[in-house]
């Protein structure tokens, strides 16, 4: 008798932990464990935007407060998060960040009433332009669960995707740079020349002209200021959350 009742109890306990896990892998298969994250690149699925932003600095895990704060002050609006700093070289707590709400796209002008409202709530207002061409992917958001695994599997996939094109744009920079012309006799194979006249070897040629390609200061200032979404633009340099 005693062994029957063993029996059942192992067996209750057997079916118990199949169901847990059952639940939770299927927990974690509505909430996109087994997406397919497809990177590309291309036109963004938002044109020029007024947005409506609160600022942030700290550690990114904790924008999803920000996140809620704009939720519950616009919740008819589509929710905007722009991060400024890379966390692999930027300490955690000097990490910049924006969370916002789009009140306004292309031709529309925002609601002033709603506009009103949040102004009274602390927020401030930008402007950003048409961006024409950027690296995009899309993850479902089912559950909270979601937005874990997005995170840890989204941004590997984006970082590994720009860091393969910025290294292919330089291989490409690197071809169309290299001299195409025959080697004239008493000239080692496979140099080129400088300025000068002088031989110079093919590393030496690869950083002349990765130099000629490289923005100076002032231009990357120029372009930074010319875009109007720049953390200083924003107003943020004071900020601290």
């Amino acid at each position: 008798m005693d062994t029957e009742v063993e029996i059942v109890l192992l067996s209750a306990i057997f079916v118990l932990i199949v169901l847990i896990f059952g639940t939770v892998f299927g927990l974690l298969y509505y909430s996109g464990i087994f997406h397919d994250v497809v990177i590309g690149a291309g036109k963004p699925p938002v044109a020029n935007v007024e947005v409506a932003y609160l600022i942030g600095r700290g550690p990114y895990k904790h924008a999803g407060k920000l996140f809620t704060q704009v939720t519950a002050a616009a919740p008819m609006c589509r929710g905007i998060g722009l991060y400024y700093d890379d966390p692999h070289e930027v300490p955690a707590a000097k990490l910049r960040y924006i969370v916002g709400a789009i009140i306004a796209e292309g031709s529309e002008l925002p609601d002033k009433n709603l506009k009103d409202i949040l102004t009274s709530k602390g927020f401030s207002f930008a402007s950003f332009p048409v961006v024409t061409h950027a690296v995009t992917t899309t993850f479902p958001y089912k559950t909270i669960i979601s937005v874990f695994i997005a995170v840890s599997r989204v941004y590997p996939k984006l970082g590994e995707y720009i860091i393969s094109r910025e290294e292919s744009k330089s291989l490409e920079r690197v071809d169309t740079d290299a001299p195409q012309r025959p080697t004239p006799p008493g000239e080692p194979a496979g140099g080129s020349t400088s300025g000068s006249g002088t031989p110079e070897s093919e590393a030496a040629a690869v950083q002349r002209a990765e130099r000629s390609r490289t923005p100076s200061p002032e231009s990357r200032n120029g372009n930074e200021q010319s875009t109007g979404s720049s953390f200083e633009d924003l107003g943020q340099e004071e900020a601290d959350v």
